[in-house]
């Protein structure tokens, strides 16, 4: 529901006109659609690097979703974690 309200906060602000829409709404929402995520691949991830010491797909989610954050793409973080 955050992934899809995020889209939707993004598109409202980028038609301009008569929506007032403040941008960094979009960023917020995707920012909660990672947070809902987050209890299901942090412990594969750390179950994995820790205790398997194997780089499975949920440490390479988190790598990835890390990324897209410290890029400013939170649109494709919240993507990746959510699918």
């Amino acid at each position: 529901m955050a992934l899809a309200a995020g889209f939707g906060i993004e598109y409202a602000a980028d038609l301009g006109g008569g929506a007032s829409v403040p941008a960094w709404w979009s960023d917020v929402a995707f920012a909660a659609a990672m947070a809902a995520t987050a209890p299901a691949i942090l412990p594969g991830a750390w179950s994995g690097l820790v205790h398997d010491r194997t780089l499975g797909i949920n440490a390479l989610m988190v790598i990835a979703v890390s990324a897209a954050i410290a890029l400013g793409e939170w649109s494709e973080g919240a993507t990746v974690a959510v699918l």
